[in-house]
């Protein structure tokens, strides 16, 4: 059984590192096709995921996940709920067609607060209780979220390493702080599509490498 999340303290007493993700670095958004690239979810509705909903005094906060890579955004959305034992492991072609992976530049540096090594160690948790829990303790996992954010550091974000692709960084970023005009859509890269093509290829090559089963 998952540990519990320990309470964040109180964020005044926060001091997390920040690190710096440069104007123009690359990162992956994978979102329905229906969804505008750089439209952040909105933190109201059942959708929960680990740094949210939250709000503050002035309202709801909305978010976007990303990952560092095209690998990173895909493992972390089409096989975020794959178990890793069981007979369920599984990922239907036709969910995917109404899925896109937008390759995203941010237009300036955002400041992200660090959830990996000496990040975690320096608020005093580790990355099995804030990263490796599942969806049982995303209202502890949340907390942190909306701590970070009310810290004196006042992130743009957070970043940490993975946890359906521990080689690479996901990161979410909080759109009271990253207005959607400071992100772009990259021209060289643009949109991959996941039921076909560039994007397809890539969740087959996931799936193969997890022995998991992609039904047609």
């Amino acid at each position: 059984m998952p540990r519990d999340v320990p309470p964040p303290p109180d964020p005044d007493r926060l001091d997390p590192i920040l690190d710096e993700w440069p104007a123009g670095r690359a990162f992956v958004r994978v979102h329905r096709w229906t969804d505008e690239a750089t439209r952040f979810n909105p933190a109201t509705g059942a959708a929960r995921g680990r740094f949210h909903p939250f709000a503050t005094a002035a309202g709801p906060v909305p978010v976007l996940y990303a990952g560092a890579t095209l690998r990173a955004a895909i493992s972390e959305t089409v096989f975020h709920d794959i178990p890793v034992r069981g007979e369920d492991r599984r990922v239907f072609r036709r969910r995917l067609i109404h899925y896109q992976a937008s390759t995203l530049l941010p237009r300036r540096p955002l400041k992200l607060a660090r959830l990996y090594s000496t990040g975690l160690r320096r608020l005093r948790v580790t990355r099995g209780e804030l990263i490796e829990t599942d969806a049982a303790h995303y209202d502890q996992t949340v907390a942190w979220g909306r701590a970070l954010h009310a810290s004196p550091a006042q992130p743009d974000g957070l970043v940490w390493m993975s946890r359906q692709d521990d080689t690479t960084q996901a990161l979410v970023l909080f759109g009271d702080r990253v207005l959607s005009g400071a992100l772009t859509l990259d021209a060289r890269e643009g949109i991959q599509p996941l039921g076909i093509g560039r994007g397809l290829d890539e969740v087959s090559a996931i799936a193969l490498e997890s022995d998991i089963t992609i039904v047609m």
